[in-house]
């Protein structure tokens, strides 16, 4: 699996290339366990990728993120 880390000075570059390019987020997934990743945070509306790694990493501690109440729970958690 490759890993790009982009700037953010080519955004309409990143969008163009995410559009048209498949996302492969279960090579991600596989390659996080690898690394021993075993908490993960989903930001935004949807639990999409947390049910993706829910399934493939069972074990896995998992937040949601996706408003400030949210946001404050994870963070008094985290303590």
């Amino acid at each position: 699996m490759e890993l790009i880390i982009y700037g953010t000075d080519n955004k309409k570059e990143i969008l163009a290339k995410h559009i048209i390019s498949p996302v492969r987020f279960d090579k991600a997934i596989q390659l996080m366990k690898k690394e021993n990743i075993d908490e993960y945070i989903e930001i935004g509306p949807g639990k999409t990728l947390t049910g993706f790694i829910k399934k493939d990493i069972k074990e896995a501690k998992t937040y949601n993120i996706y408003n400030v109440e949210t946001l404050q729970n994870y963070l008094k958690e985290a303590k």
